[in-house]
């Protein structure tokens, strides 16, 4: 009886080792949920202190941004809306009206833009693990910013 209580808790032991190894998610979807969190909280940070946030996608980072007299001013008090930078591995494509975006070269002006009242800029941005098919899209509908993956139903 001894041993067959043993042999259960063992093979419970390995069933959740399994699941723990085969349920880590891909570094691109990882990506795209830690961009999408990020402009989900810098859309809320504009509403619930009532000023106009933007982000800002360069070649090797991206960026948060506040409209404080006249000009943009970069983050640097925040540590949620800091500089984050893009993993090597990762390319990232931004369009605007279904427009590609060049990835801004220096820190001076956001591509999308939060507003106290709720809106933003519409985006769609595509997120690829290089030389792989593997492609994550965060898309605006509505006000709110979605993640999916174009060869699955939406995530």
């Amino acid at each position: 009886m001894e041993l067959l209580v043993v042999m259960v808790i063992v093979s419970i032991l390995f069933s959740f080792a399994a699941l723990s190894v085969g349920s880590r998610p891909s570094p691109a979807k990882q990506a795209a949920n830690q961009i999408q969190q990020l402009l989900k909280l810098a859309s809320d940070e504009a509403i619930l202190k009532g000023r106009i946030m933007g982000w800002q996608l360069t070649e090797d980072a991206h960026i948060f941004l506040q409209y404080r007299h006249k000009s943009w001013q970069t983050l640097t008090d925040d540590n949620l809306l800091r500089h984050y930078p893009i993993n090597t591995v990762m390319e990232l494509t931004l369009s605007i009206e279904q427009l590609d975006v060049p990835l801004s070269e220096k820190e001076d002006e956001p591509q999308v833009i939060f507003m106290p009242d709720g809106s933003f800029t519409p985006f769609s941005l595509d997120i690829q693990l290089k030389n792989t098919s593997e492609i994550y899209t965060l898309y605006t509908e509505n006000n709110k910013i979605l993640l999916s993956r174009p060869d699955d139903a939406q995530e």
